[in-house]
């Protein structure tokens, strides 16, 4: 609950600008995660016709408001501080699909790649990119030079990075290689 309340404006711009990426009959991997909730708000509004798989039991009830998407919600162990669920049960069940894209958070990014603080919510993240042809990262400016416990994948396995204002300098070499494209909300 605390998280969903900080940096709502700069959540709603990378929600805003990452919806411009979905296009009809996608299917999209999204993980649970304060930012990642704000694309799903959005994706329940404004489209019909995709299927959304997702780890969330609360990113499942928003979009399942809309009747024209599919959500399939991965079974798992409930985490309560992360409404979401877990284990190894989660990761063979995303394996049995095939996405579009994956919208995924993080607690960090550096050169190394984007990270987060268990090994838990890196499996997930990582199950989702695995299946999907696309992988945008939703951070906010906060986020860059945060280091998490875990490295969740290389530069090059994300697609986009989307964020509300441009790197620090010290940050900015991630994204001179041109992958991950860099998008500023």
């Amino acid at each position: 609950d605390e998280r969903a309340g900080i940096l709502v404006e700069e959540r709603t711009r990378i929600a805003q600008r990452a919806v411009g990426f979905v296009r009809p009959g996608d299917v999209l991997m999204i993980d649970s995660g304060a930012t990642t909730s704000h694309i799903v708000r959005r994706l329940a509004v404004e489209f019909n016709d995709i299927t959304v798989i997702t780890n969330s039991i609360g990113h499942a009830a928003v979009i399942g408001t809309n009747p024209s998407i599919k959500v399939i919600l991965c079974p798992g162990y409930y985490v309560a501080r992360e409404r979401g669920t877990y284990g190894p049960e989660v990761t063979e069940f995303l394996r049995r699909y095939r996405a579009n894209q994956a919208f995924i958070g993080a607690g960090g990014m550096t050169i190394e790649g984007p990270n987060d603080v268990s090994a838990e919510l890196c499996w997930v993240k990582r199950a989702m990119i695995e299946r999907a042809a696309d992988c945008t990262l939703l951070i906010d400016h906060g986020k860059f030079g945060n280091l998490g416990l875990e490295v969740i994948c290389p530069l090059d396995r994300v697609t986009r990075v989307i964020t509300d204002r441009p790197p620090p300098p010290e940050h900015q070499t991630i994204f001179l290689k041109g992958r991950p494209e860099l998008v500023v909300a």
